[in-house]
Order: C-alpha cells, then sequence, then structure tokens
C-alpha cells in the first residue's frame, strides 16, 4: 500500500489503464501505440492528461509456469524490462504511479521487477513515477493545494468476475456487481476504486438513489447523489473501474493460455479515462479498441 499525494489541473484526463503483458505474442503493439498517442493528445477538448498504470506490465512467464506456451512466450524477464521502459518514452512525464500485479510477482526471484521499471524508466527519462506497490490511494489536489479526490488503485492477484448468466443484461448486472463487491471493504473514501488484472473494460457508475423524508413535519423526497468527496462515501456514490488490457484473445497461429483456459472471458483490448471537469469528477469514458 502507497499513499500518494498528486496534483492535477481541474481540468484533465486521468487515463486508467495496464496489463500491456510486455513479451506475450498476443499483445497488440497497435493498441499500445494507440494509447500512447492518445495520452499525448488533447481528449474532450482537454490536453491535460495523467496515467495511473494498473500493472501487468510484463508477461513473466517461464517455461517451469503451467501457461507457459513456447510459440507465445519467447522472452526473459529483463529483456521483458527493457522493452517496457522503452515504451515509457514520451509517456513517463504523464504517468502517475505503476502498480504491480500478479505476472510480476511470479518472477519476484529476481526481485521486484516493477520497482527496478519505476526506478530505470525514473533514471532514464527524468521522470518522477511513484512505486504504487501492489494497491495504492491517489489524493489528488488542484494547483492551489486544494483537495478534490481520492483514487483507490489496485491489482488483485487472483480470482475472477462472474459471468455465469444466461441472459445478457443479467451478465453485465453480475459483472457490474461483483466489480463493486471487490472494491467496496477495501477502502472508505475513495471517490474513484479502479483496478487491473481482469482484462475486462467495466465503468459501473454511482447510482441515484431516491429517498422519502420528514422535514418541519412535511413528507419530502429527494436523489441521493455522489455529491460527496470527502469523509466516508457510501458504496452506491462511488465510480468503480475495472481497466481493460492490450491483449487480443485469439491470434492466427498460436495457441494463447487464456484460449486454453476456457474459463476466462475474451479479453477487452482498451483502458478508460476519467473526466476531471473544475476539479469535479464528472464521467469516465471506455475507449474500446478492435
Amino acid at each position: 500500500m502507497k499513499v500518494i499525494q498528486y496534483q492535477i489541473k481541474r481540468n484533465s484526463n486521468i487515463f486508467l489503464g495496464g496489463d500491456r503483458h510486455v513479451g506475450n505474442a498476443a499483445r497488440s503493439q497497435d493498441a499500445v501505440d494507440h494509447f500512447k498517442n492518445a495520452l499525448n493528445s488533447k481528449y474532450d477538448g482537454c490536453a491535460n492528461n495523467y496515467y495511473v498504470d494498473h500493472g501487468d506490465n510484463l508477461e513473466a512467464i517461464s517455461s517451469d509456469d503451467r501457461r507457459f506456451e513456447f510459440s507465445t512466450h519467447k522472452t526473459l524477464p529483463f529483456d521483458e524490462l527493457d522493452f517496457a521502459i522503452e515504451e515509457y518514452r514520451n509517456i513517463a512525464f504523464k504517468t502517475i504511479c505503476i502498480l504491480y500485479g500478479n505476472h510480476e510477482y511470479k518472477w519476484n526471484r529476481f526481485g521486484d521487477l516493477t520497482a527496478k521499471l519505476v526506478k530505470y524508466t525514473n533514471e532514464k527519462y527524468g521522470s518522477n513515477i511513484e512505486y504504487g506497490t501492489n494497491s495504492c490511494v491517489i489524493v489528488y489536489r488542484d494547483e492551489n493545494n486544494k483537495f478534490l479526490f481520492r483514487h483507490f488503485a489496485w491489482h488483485p492477484m487472483s480470482g475472477r468476475l462472474n459471468y455465469a448468466a444466461k441472459d445478457p443484461d443479467q451478465k453485465l448486472g453480475n459483472i457490474l456487481a461483483g466489480l463493486k463487491q471487490r472494491f467496496r471493504d477495501r477502502w472508505g473514501n475513495a471517490l474513484l476504486m479502479s483496478c487491473g488484472h481482469y482484462h475486462q473494460l467495466i465503468v459501473n457508475k454511482p447510482k441515484e438513489q431516491l429517498l422519502h423524508m420528514e422535514q418541519g413535519g412535511k413528507i419530502s423526497k429527494e436523489y441521493a447523489t455522489a455529491r460527496k468527496v470527502d469523509g466516508y462515501i457510501h458504496p452506491d456514490f462511488r465510480w468503480y473501474v475495472c481497466t481493460g488490457s492490450f491483449l487480443t484473445f485469439y491470434v492466427d497461429g498460436l495457441s494463447t493460455y487464456v484460449e486454453r483456459s476456457g474459463s476466462i472471458q475474451p479479453a477487452d483490448t482498451g483502458y478508460a479515462i476519467a473526466k476531471v471537469r473544475d476539479g469535479r469528477l464528472v464521467d469516465i469514458d471506455r475507449i474500446k479498441l478492435v
């Protein structure tokens, strides 16, 4: 766990991504290039862009791993590390932090490769990326140091979301509820909660709730909404995001381990963008790349 204090412009875009899986032949280089170009361009009329990297930058699967497939995995850990550092060229200064994921953890016998990724990237480009450990809380403030909101970012180390349903609407409901359930008790005062790992691109927005009350001897009603940004925030009034990935599910001529598993959903290739306007988190867009 790491607590990070970070200043952003009051009109900003926070890019939420990760799961680059450098070293996996099923990785989409086109998707990575699209993401890097977008991070360096205006989005929705705003050029103040920042990036939170949710981990699994390295594939980190060696021949003694049950997921190993010779045609898919041909790289060594420090080759992957070097390539991942090179890909941070031109985006390091926009990156707030990098989390470590379950794939990097598989190679912890070589040391903490995510900590090395952060250290060597900062040394190479003169950036100031924070090492977010496995989960972090980012406290966003504006240029005048005024508090905006908190962001809990995490890379789960295991588990899957619940996709079991016959009807697509019920399936979506299960996924949204499952994502909220994974997060709700992990942190109490974060308005935004995001994770990598699941390779699904999901945004669960705060819900309005109609409430009836007594005021001055009269019955009144109002909609409770996500206006609160400090102190405890009810789980129904938070934003939840699963940040997609840069993998594809099928590759012509290859048999990937996710394809062979039979229990993993096809990966969503893409990322999310949280839009902050006048200091408020107003929406989160899914950027789907096919």
